[in-house]
């Protein structure tokens, strides 16, 4: 099946993902589609896998000189002359709750590790940071994280390790669970 992938950093971000997590059997992988239809709002990439559990990741490729100002996780955007306030963490948690909820009749989801992320793959988390003065929340990738697929699969592995509840074993997500 081939998968058309309308924008560059979307693509990007794709691919460096199943480079990072596409080894194991158990991994899944689900990116946008373009269908109005259904009860969750559209992801750019969710990712089932062992030792993540469920990640959905929000994937902004635009530049630094696109985001005009920062306030907290709400970046304003300027697309075609047109300001936008677009927060990427909190629609990846919408989308992270809408599954979740929908996990519920049939998992035991205290077992099941759910994370989510904002990716700005075309933009160093240092320049971001220098010209907004602003505190990088550590749920941002930044293309310093998105370099090579085995530091994205750290820089993931890393972050589950920490957001995991002490009850949770190494494995957050398993074949049983879904």
């Amino acid at each position: 099946m081939a998968i058309r992938i309308g924008q560059y950093w979307h693509a990007y971000l794709v691919t460096l993902m199943l480079e990072a997590f596409g080894d194991s059997s158990e991994a899944f992988f689900f990116f946008e589609s373009r269908s109005p239809q259904g009860k969750i709002p559209r992801p750019d990439l969710v990712l089932l896998h062992p030792q993540v559990g469920v990640l959905v990741v929000e994937n902004k490729g635009i530049a630094l000189n696109d985001i005009t100002s920062v306030r907290a996780t709400q970046l304003t955007i300027n697309r075609d002359g047109i300001a936008t306030r677009e927060d990427p963490l909190h629609q990846a948690e919408r989308v992270m709750y809408a599954i979740r909820d929908q996990c519920k009749p049939h998992l035991d989801i205290a077992q099941i590790l759910f994370m989510r992320l904002a990716a700005l793959p075309a933009i160093h988390r240092r320049e971001f940071g220098e010209r907004f003065s602003a505190v990088v929340p550590e749920e941002f990738l930044f293309a310093d994280d998105c370099s090579s697929a085995g530091g994205l699969r750290e820089v993931i592995i890393r972050r589950a390790n920490r957001a995991a509840p002490p009850h949770l074993p190494s494995r957050r997500l398993s074949r049983e669970d879904g």
